[in-house]
């Protein structure tokens, strides 16, 4: 069993998401929420993360507004007390690296499959 990771709140994590054609991208999300039931982390996207700038408003610290009031659901991730989050990392290195060797693509097209570790293997360079 792997060790817990300490998750502090405004933290970012990334995800590695790949799409049927083999086409790789970085999820950022960022840790909102810690308290007795777990960890709560939400997507870093543009109908999630309401910027104050935006709206002719600033905060001098990070410019940022807040978290939108309807989040959806498939942009919440939740870690139980003393788990870690399952296809969260806290680098951008290890997001990358979670897809090689792992049965993930499987079930994919064998060009994709090819598209996909290029990809892989030219971001871990």
């Amino acid at each position: 069993m792997t060790k817990p990771i300490v998750y502090k709140k405004d933290q970012i994590l990334y995800s590695l998401s790949v799409d049927d054609d083999g086409k790789c991208l970085i999820d950022k999300y960022r840790v909102s929420t810690i308290n007795k039931n777990g960890v709560y982390a939400i997507l870093i996207a543009p109908w999630t993360w309401i910027n104050k700038a935006a709206k002719g408003k600033t905060f001098s610290k990070t410019k940022d507004f807040g978290w939108a009031s309807d989040i959806p659901s498939w942009c919440r991730e939740y870690a139980s007390p003393g788990c870690n989050f399952h296809d969260l990392y806290t680098t951008e290195k290890q997001a990358w690296r979670s897809m090689l060797g792992e049965d993930k693509m499987k079930y994919w097209e064998p060009d994709a499959i090819d598209r996909a570790q290029k990809c892989i293997k030219r971001a871990l360079k």
